[in-house]
């Protein structure tokens, strides 16, 4: 998959690091660590992504943690399914004159 980069020492350190946690603090570390990447990719609608991105398995979010790429592709289709629902804030439409 080129563009997508993977770093499976960093999904085996987070794997390691959250073994030992309930589910309720994977969750949250989770959170603290996918919030800074999406920010990245879209500050405006992080929060919201990070949640949808929350209920995913664990396994799917080490995934997105250690692949650039597929975290992109992930917060790209959040971001439509937001759109789609009005729950955007209409900004992009606005800044980009599409729908």
């Amino acid at each position: 998959m080129t563009g997508h980069r993977r770093s499976p020492s960093t999904q085996r350190n987070t794997a390691a690091e959250l073994r030992y946690l309930s589910a309720a603090q994977r969750r949250d570390r989770f959170g603290e660590l996918l919030f800074p990447k999406i920010t990245r990719l879209d500050e405006k609608l992080a929060p919201k992504i990070t949640g949808m991105l929350l209920e995913m398995p664990d396994t799917e979010i080490l995934i997105l943690l250690s692949d650039e790429g597929a975290l992109r592709d992930k917060v790209r289709e959040a971001t439509d399914v937001l759109r789609l629902h009005g729950l955007d804030g209409d900004y992009r439409r606005h800044a980009t004159g599409s729908s």
